[in-house]
């Protein structure tokens, strides 16, 4: 607040302050150019210059006003003068303004017009500004810059803009003109009121010299003419929808009643969760940019767009669309965005003003750190900007329903508009050249020399009919001494995208490809018309993905002749066809923060995008590659693995993989478990468990099963590090669903026999590929979806790391095909899963399960026996001998006090000063 003005005028002499003039006002009319004057329905306001008796100079501005409470009990009027050029007033300390009232008993606001201002903020006039009670006379003051503020009563009138005003510096390079309002929010009137300000020259203050003002850029992402289609082709690009099954959205131009301009986009919808599925209503509305392409939207910094809604407070999720996320987070809604609120508007247009720092994954999905870790930099999803997205939220009430009142509504939006450029610029293909740096800071990876010591480790491979022969050249080197070649023939007999290429390993430990910005290659093809990949190899791949290549990529036409490109880090993902045949896999890849920190090789994959029908030959050479980004090799660092069970024939030389097995079911269900070599999963034998599922007698989904896999000498481990699951199963199913759960000796019995134990929901598909991968995270162990409703048994669970301390087998249980009904075929339920392999990665070695804390206590409950168990050692403490007995009766042996002896593992009985203690030893 103005420091020089609330219960006084205070007088100053122009001398005392260096002013340069901004504004002048003289008696000819041209003076009154860049001048208005405004007022609320049913209130006058009239703009003049007065010269007979002006403040100073030659004449002054004149507001005459006349404030009739009609349609408002706050009425209010206005006025601009404008600058004479644009001015940059960030280092000036103030305004300068010789300001007269016919009369008091008002406040007035002034304020600095700037083009910086958002739409929105203009017309709702939530800016920074003066604001001090008007008395009659004259005012000749400063009004210090630091003293601008927002109006605390605008965060309740203006909640949406409120918060989104742009920062005073911002405001300050790009001012215009000066802005008055008479009459505030805060000031009911209940007659007729009239009077006049006038007021003199505007100087700026703290400033010897005038600086031109910067304007903002501003691009036009979307608008909605009314000659769109015709007049406009570049308004009116692809808008799409969509939402859940039972909810149902409408997309149309809308004339009636628009938000802006001629035409808007209105977006029409009806929530209803589907049939059995609480919080499961949504919807949306998708606008494509400029000619349906892609976008480099890095510069903007502001978005901004009009809309209009019937509701009283609407939440919508608003995020760009960009062709750089992975397809799971789109499928997923874990994008960058905004949670914006849409407000009913008395104005014909509300405004969005959104942040492009203020981008952040939406609130909901903190706790989904796989997929969180999976997003790219905001930076590279500016890259590939294509549309805007708005989702309006249902409103729900406490049992997931749609609340009824709410459930159908509309919104419309039009101009949406970019501040930070005024040029579109095409976004880069993703791993095509593009712009070439300048300079990178760079470190060579890998090397092609003469020597045959160059090709070490480089490994090619084809589909089939089609041949790769690796090679070096040295004759027509792309640059240095020799380049890496491979000559390719593919051909369709085995397949109609056949393929080929070459793995190269760096010839160094893992490298931490989480550091460096991008990848720098060069790379000669003989012909077009094919395409390339690129991929590292990472032991933190898990085996299913490596095994068919579901991991992050670069994939870019071949050109004839030279390509040289960086291929960013952050454009590495998923293929199309990856997300369709293998959802699976996608969904269970690790993030790209996990796989690239060790990274020991790249491969160079070769196919067709279209089918082929006659073989087709070429060859490619591939020079130096290096990182770039960074000076110095990145260390990486190896996954830690640990095969927890290997199921080998031959028990001898692997006695690993005969620890125990067992199964179980139900009392009218046959189990079957044995090794397995025909169409093994992996290895030399599988675990083959074979069932046929019946229900009890009038039991209906009574029937249930169980394949158990002890661990390494059937004790309990600490496989808390563990932070990924992998096994390979097969199943002769379409599709088997399979509760997949770690055995642990920390569960309390009573959630053994029930069920209710950390686990996984997995599906078994059947496998025509040799084997099928399972990968499940130690951060999605849930409970059995059914328990949701045992409070009470959900309520005893022990915490996660607790039940991971003392591991000793893993468990599968198959789900029956039951009905609607509960019921099973005739003749029951028939199958069989097999499984393999299974490991986890985070540790690399076996870490014994911590002892559980035993100690003999009296009737009394005080220690006069005094013993503990450490491990599988017995400390006698007290002072009473204590004697050991096995579970059969027979004394094992006596420990004196102070002395203590190792047990077997197994049941033991203590017993002591007339009491006795069974105990488990591990």
């Amino acid at each position: 607040m103005m420091v020089r003005s609330l219960l006084g005028v205070l007088l100053a002499t122009a001398t005392c302050w260096s002013d340069v003039e901004v504004r002048g006002f003289e008696a000819g009319t041209d003076s009154l150019r860049d001048m208005a004057s405004w007022a609320c329905d049913s209130s006058q306001a009239t703009m003049t210059l007065d010269s007979l008796s002006p403040l100073a100079g030659k004449s002054s501005a004149r507001l005459d006003y006349v404030l009739t409470p009609k349609t408002t009990a706050w009425p209010w009027v206005g006025a601009y003068s404008g600058l004479r050029e644009l001015r940059d007033l960030q280092g000036a300390t103030g305004i300068h303004i010789r300001l007269e009232s016919s009369t008091g008993g008002r406040k007035i606001a002034i304020h600095l017009a700037s083009d910086w201002y958002s739409t929105g903020h203009a017309i709702a006039n939530v800016r920074w500004q003066w604001v001090f009670p008007l008395r009659a006379g004259v005012i000749d003051t400063v009004l210090k810059l630091s003293d601008l503020s927002v109006p605390s009563y605008m965060e309740t009138s203006e909640p949406a803009l409120y918060p989104t005003i742009p920062p005073k510096e911002e405001v300050l390079q790009g001012v215009h003109g000066v802005g008055f309002d008479i009459n505030l929010p805060d000031e009911m009137l209940s007659g007729t009121a009239s009077g006049w300000i006038r007021w003199d020259d505007l100087s700026i203050v703290g400033q010897t010299s005038l600086v031109p003002g910067i304007q903002p850029k501003y691009l036009t992402l979307r608008q909605e003419p009314e000659d769109s289609v015709i007049g406009h082709p570049d308004s009116v690009p692809s808008q799409w929808h969509w939402a859940n099954g039972a909810s149902t959205v409408s997309v149309k131009r809308n004339s009636y009643r628009t938000c802006w301009g001629n035409r808007d986009v209105r977006f029409d919808f009806a929530f209803a969760n589907d049939p059995g599925k609480t919080y499961s209503a949504y919807s949306g509305l998708g606008l494509g940019l400029r000619g349906d392409s892609a976008w480099d939207l890095r510069p903007i910094t502001r978005w901004e767009f009009a809309y209009n809604t019937p509701e009283a407070t609407r939440p919508v999720w608003v995020h760009p669309s960009s062709n750089r996320y992975p397809q799971e987070l789109v499928d997923s809604g874990v994008t960058y965005g905004w949670e914006h609120s849409f407000y009913s508007s008395a104005r014909g247009a509300e405004a969005a003003v959104l942040y492009t720092s203020a981008l952040k994954p939406p609130s909901w999905a903190k706790n989904r750190t796989r997929l969180l870790a999976m997003l790219p930099p905001v930076d590279s999803i500016l890259q590939g900007v294509t549309g805007i997205e708005i989702s309006p939220t249902a409103a729900f009430n406490t049992s997931g329903e749609v609340v009824a009142s709410s459930a159908t509504s509309y919104f419309q939006v039009n101009h949406f508009v970019g501040l930070g450029t005024d040029a579109w610029k095409p976004a880069g293909a993703m791993g095509d050249p593009g712009v070439k740096p300048t300079d990178p800071v760079s470190y060579r990876l890998r090397g092609f020399e003469r020597g045959a010591d160059s090709l070490l480790g480089d490994d090619p491979y084809s589909s089939d009919s089609s041949k790769a022969v690796l090679s070096l050249d040295s004759l027509n080197p792309i640059s240095g001494k020799s380049s890496g070649r491979l000559d390719y023939v593919l051909d369709p007999r085995g397949t109609n995208y056949p393929y080929a290429g070459y793995f190269a390993w760096f010839g160094q430990p893992e490298v931490d490809f989480r550091k460096p910005t991008g990848l720098r290659i060069k790379v000669h093809s003989s012909a077009y018309g094919k395409q390339m990949e690129i991929a590292l190899a990472s032991s933190w791949l898990p085996l299913p993905h490596t095994n068919l290549a579901v991991d992050y990529r670069w994939v870019f036409p071949l050109r004839q002749g030279l390509t040289d490109t960086t291929l960013l880090i952050a454009d590495a993902k998923t293929k199309e066809w990856e997300r369709t045949q293998y959802p699976y896999l996608v969904r269970t890849l690790p993030s790209k923060e996990s796989i690239f920190q060790g990274v020991y090789g790249m491969s160079f994959h070769i196919n067709t995008a279209t089918p082929v029908a006659t073989a087709q030959s070429g060859y490619i050479l591939v020079d130096d590659v290096a990182l770039v980004g960074v000076d110095t090799l990145p260390k990486g660092e190896k996954a830690k693995i640990l095969v927890v069970r290997d199921a080998d024939y031959n028990q001898v030389s692997h006695p690993d993989s005969a620890y125990q097995t067992w199964s179980y079911g139900n009392a009218a269900t046959r189990v079957k478990v044995r090794r397995n070599l025909d169409n093994v999963t992996w290895g030399s034998a599988d675990f083959l468990m074979g069932f046929r599922f019946q229900n009890q007698t009038s039991a209906a989904y009574s029937a249930y099963a169980g394949l158990g896999l002890g661990f390494r000498g059937d004790s309990a481990w600490d496989l808390r590090a563990a932070q990924r699951w992998e096994f390979a199963e097969n199943t002769p199913d379409a599709a088997r669903e399979v509760w997949v759960h770690p055995i642990s000796d920390r569960y309390p019995k009573e959630l053994v026999d029930s069920g209710v134990v950390y686990g996984w929901n997995e599906t078994f598909h059947s496998s025509f590929r040799q084997w099928e991968g399972h990968v499940m995270y130690k951060d999605s162990l849930r409970p059995p979806e059914w328990a949701k409703n045992r409070t009470r048994l959900l309520a005893m669970l022990p915490p996660l790391d607790t039940i991971l301390q003392a591991v000793k087998g893993i468990e599968f249980n198959p789900r029956p095909l039951w009905d609607a009904d509960g019921l099973l075929p005739a003749g029951g339920d028939t199958s069989s899963i097999q499984v393999n392999h299974v490991l986890v990665v985070g540790l690399d070695t076996w870490k014994p399960a911590p002892g559980k804390i035993v100690s003999g206590l009296d009737r009394s409950g005080s220690r006069i026996v005094g013993w503990r168990m450490a491990g599988r050692t017995l400390v006698n403490g007290g002072s009473m001998v204590l004697e050991v007995f096995g579970p059969d009766g027979r004394l094992q042996g006596r420990i004196p006090p102070g002395t203590s002896r190792a047990l077997a593992p197994g049941l033991a009985l203590i017993h002591g000063a007339g009491k006795t203690t069974t105990l488990v030893v591990p």
